[in-house]
């Protein structure tokens, strides 16, 4: 895969994660303002599994200092918060899908660049109307 898409993809995906948490880590509610390079997307399936790297139900924002490297740090943790973001089923669905070979060959990186693009948009559309209002 060419380096340059994937580092594409990697930055549109970041900023759609934050805009659509608000810019505010999910796991302790502290809140950054929109650009903070102290909030950071975190992977709940580890980013080298292509399956789940640009996948939003995969990312949550979290403090790049305390909490990102807490809930790192324990596995466990992390399924039990993730649980409580998705449900059950969606975990267990996720940890059994990400155990399968998946060939990241077959996706067109430029439809989901266009995609992640476009949800990128309607998250900035989103914060900045919900911002507006206070």
């Amino acid at each position: 895969m060419n380096e340059d898409i994937k580092k594409e993809l990697d930055k549109e995906f970041s900023l759609a994660v934050k805009y659509r948490d608000m810019w505010m880590c999910k796991l302790c509610g502290k809140v950054y303002y929109a650009g903070d390079p102290d909030l950071e997307c975190s992977h709940f399936r580890r980013r080298k599994n292509y399956q789940y790297r640009w996948d939003f139900d995969n990312a949550v924002s979290l403090c790049k200092y305390d909490c990102h490297k807490k809930i790192d740090a324990d596995p466990k943790a992390y399924e039990k918060f993730k649980i409580t973001m998705l449900g059950e089923d969606k975990v267990n669905e996720m940890n059994l899908n990400s155990k399968k070979i998946f060939k990241y060959n077959n996706i067109n990186y430029e439809e989901l660049l266009g995609e992640i693009r476009t949800r990128l948009v309607e998250e900035i559309y989103r914060y900045e109307k919900l911002c507006s209002r206070y």
